[in-house]
Parts: structure tokens; C-alpha cells; sequence
């Protein structure tokens, strides 16, 4: 009932606007964040409207504090979702309203920083995901480097780069320090992605390519994710911030 009622209020809160309520920018039902999208941990931004939760594996649901978004492993298990493949760690918020359509250009703009204390991973890390389809790996994002805790590498896929993806750029984000990254974005009717991201204002990567999966439904739109989503490693803790996250 409590998550019904929560929903209810957030559609009433959109049809007279956001800008009269103080808990603009929070997380809802934070308890009920769970593998099924939506449920629990969503966003009520300010900038962006409602965003999606999703937690599964050993994670605590998203948390957001002066309008700085944490994801991070957590010391407990909440619950527990093991695949016949592999157990993984989510805490994501996804713009589920708000898909990116074949032929049209965007802007995704958002403030990173990894906290000194995440481990080093030796398995696949998403931080930000592109998705077509989630039977398929994303078609573009924003990944930790194995045997790293902090170099991002971005990755596009297609039918050619299917299973590892294809790096476009890498770089070690500053632990003591934000790093901007404003991507202007657009994957056009033939599935050819034009990509041009600055790095603290900066040109840092201008790239055109094959992008997504032409034969794969729904082939004419994606979503975007921001926040964690990586296989388990045991007795491994990680804690990623976002910022200043705006999808137009």
C-alpha cells in the first residue's frame, strides 16, 4: 500500500510541479529498492523528474544527500538474486520516461567521482549504461577497468563487438576531485553513433561509428543508466558519486 500511495503522490506532484515541494532531488522507498525497476530507491529530481531504481546482489539502494547521488556495495545483503550464470551488484537509477530516440540528438551531462576507499576490481563495472535491450550487453557506456579502481573506459558495441565491446577512450578519474563529462550524442537511422564528449570543458572524444543492434526490438530507442551495476567479488566494497546528472 505504502508504494502504491507513494506512486500516486509523485504523479500528483508532477501534474502541479515539482518546484513547490522541499523533497525535490530524494530518494522514495529506499526499503523497497529491489531487482524489479521502479519498486523502490527512485529519484524525484528537480531537473530531471522520476527516475527508476533497481538494486539486486550485496548493494544499498541509491541514496542522495545535498544533491550528491551515492551507489555503493553494502556490509549486509538485502537481497540476494543469483542468476544461472553470475551474481551481480546493482544500484542504478534508470530514465525510464525519458527514452533517447534513433535520429535524434542529446545531451547528457553529469559530475563523477570515485570514493578513495572502493577496491580494485577484476570484473566488468558499469557506472553509466546505454541500453537497447536488456538481454545484451549496453551499447554505450562508461566502464571501470579491470585491475583498476578507477581508470573509466568508454565502450560502444554492435554486432561486430558484440561480447567485450570496443574501447573508444580511457582515463583515471581523480579520487580527490569531480570530473565533468558533457556527451552529445546521436545514433541515426543506418545505427551509426556520432558521439563528442568534452571532459571538464574540454574536447576529450569525437567518434563515429557503428553503434547498437539494428535487428534487436525495440530498435528505434534506448535508456540510460547511471549508477553501479557489476558481477560480485567477494569481500570487495565500492562507492561511486554522481552529480549534476541532466538527460535533454
Amino acid at each position: 500500500m505504502k508504494n502504491i500511495a507513494t506512486k500516486l503522490l509523485i504523479k500528483f506532484i508532477f501534474l502541479i510541479g515539482l518546484s513547490n515541494f522541499s523533497f525535490a532531488d530524494s530518494i522514495v522507498d529506499s526499503n523497497l529498492c529491489s531487482s524489479k525497476i521502479g519498486r523502490g530507491g527512485n529519484l524525484i529530481s528537480e531537473q530531471n523528474g522520476f527516475l527508476y531504481g533497481k538494486c539486486q546482489g550485496k548493494v544499498s539502494a541509491p541514496s542522495s544527500s545535498n544533491k550528491i547521488l551515492t551507489f555503493q556495495t553494502a556490509a549486509q545483503t538485502k537481497e540476494s538474486v543469483v542468476s544461472s550464470k553470475k551474481s551481480v551488484d546493482r544500484s542504478e537509477l534508470a530514465f525510464v520516461n525519458k527514452p533517447i530516440l534513433v535520429g535524434q540528438t542529446y545531451n547528457i551531462n553529469y559530475d563523477i567521482k570515485i570514493d578513495r576507499s572502493s577496491d580494485i576490481t577484476n570484473t566488468w563495472f558499469y557506472v553509466m549504461q546505454l541500453w537497447q535491450n536488456e538481454k545484451l550487453p549496453p551499447v554505450f557506456s562508461g566502464r571501470i577497468s579491470r585491475g583498476t579502481s578507477k581508470n573509466l573506459a568508454f565502450v560502444v558495441r554492435n554486432p561486430d563487438v558484440h561480447v567485450t565491446g570496443a574501447v573508444i577512450k580511457r582515463l583515471d578519474l581523480p579520487q580527490d576531485d569531480w570530473t565533468n563529462f558533457s556527451i552529445k550524442i546521436l545514433i541515426d537511422s543506418d545505427y551509426i553513433g556520432h558521439i563528442n564528449i568534452l571532459k571538464n570543458g574540454e574536447q576529450f572524444v569525437n567518434w563515429e561509428g557503428k553503434l547498437g543492434y539494428p535487428s534487436i526490438q525495440p530498435s528505434n530507442q534506448f535508456r540510460l543508466k547511471f549508477g553501479m551495476y557489476k558481477e560480485h567479488e567477494q569481500n570487495k566494497d565500492f562507492k561511486v558519486y554522481f552529480r549534476n546528472i541532466k538527460l535533454n
